[in-house]
């Protein structure tokens, strides 16, 4: 039986609408479906809408997608009815689901994308600040720092900018690892709806913003950056442009990260 061929594939439909582009997803199971709800919840949208983008997440045997293994699995993407990526095997793991279709149109002529973390000035209006740096420097941690003192949610790790240098708030769930979350003061335990996984970093949990209490920005406009470094000595590099270099030990230095990034922010620079 050739991948996608059963016709138990793909007969589930869900919808989204993301920022104005109508994304139909078709998978094999139910379990798919309620995996793709829980995870883009908020941009769920009627599945008789017109669709600008379908994609086809299927198997070999018509097996759940989300837990076959990554040899069985097929991703079809088609745009007006014609296919314009077809991802087999172990490229539905390497490269990134087209679920927000960031990388084709229209959203691809709309934003770009950054790997990094995004929360708006509690105080300045309009104005948000790029977390971003290697996996496990602390991103994450620092930004729920910055929340807990008052900022606003953006983006927990893909940040949609516009042309006109806004970040846009990106509402999936928030994945949060248990040392994280130990020290940030989230008992993980206290989400019984929350999608539990193993990572190479250990137990991570997936939860919604508004679960976590964060107030939602609305679109900000990217004025600061911060980039992040693993150090064993703290030390900050800030310049006019609006970009400050911080290296840093997170479970040692959270705390003297979200002040310094504070008072850069707030020290009248024009940013980026």
């Amino acid at each position: 039986m050739s991948m996608g061929s059963s016709p138990a594939n793909a007969k589930r439909k869900i919808s989204f609408d993301f920022w104005g582009v109508v994304t139909a997803v078709t998978v094999p199971s139910d379990h798919d479906i309620e995996h793709l709800a829980y995870y883009f919840g908020d941009y769920r949208t009627d599945n008789r809408q017109s669709e600008d983008v379908s994609v086809a997440l299927t198997t070999r045997d018509g097996d759940a997608y989300m837990t076959a293994p990554a040899e069985d699995r097929c991703v079809t993407v088609f745009v007006e009815d014609v296919i314009v990526a077809s991802l087999k095997g172990e490229q539905t793991v390497t490269t990134p689901t087209p679920v927000p279709p960031f990388g084709l149109r229209p959203l691809a002529s709309r934003f770009v994308t950054v790997h990094a973390a995004a929360v708006a000035h509690p105080v300045v209006a309009d104005s948000a600040v790029l977390i971003h740096g290697p996996s496990t420097v602390g991103k994450s941690s620092l930004a729920f720092e910055l929340i807990r003192r008052g900022w606003m949610f953006l983006s927990d790790d893909t940040s949609p900018i516009d042309r006109e240098n806004r970040v846009h708030p990106f509402t999936r769930p928030v994945g949060i690892r248990e040392r994280a979350a130990a020290s940030s003061g989230v008992l993980l335990d206290s989400f019984t709806n929350a999608r539990h996984h193993e990572t190479p970093w250990g137990r991570t949990v997936s939860v919604h913003p508004r679960e976590l209490g964060w107030s939602i920005a609305p679109p900000s406009r990217v004025r600061w950056l911060v980039s992040l470094s693993h150090g064993v000595k703290f030390e900050t590099e800030a310049d006019s442009g609006g970009v400050l270099r911080v290296a840093l030990d997170i479970d040692r230095d959270k705390g003297r990260a979200a002040d310094a990034i504070e008072a850069f922010c707030s020290a009248g620079r024009s940013g980026c």
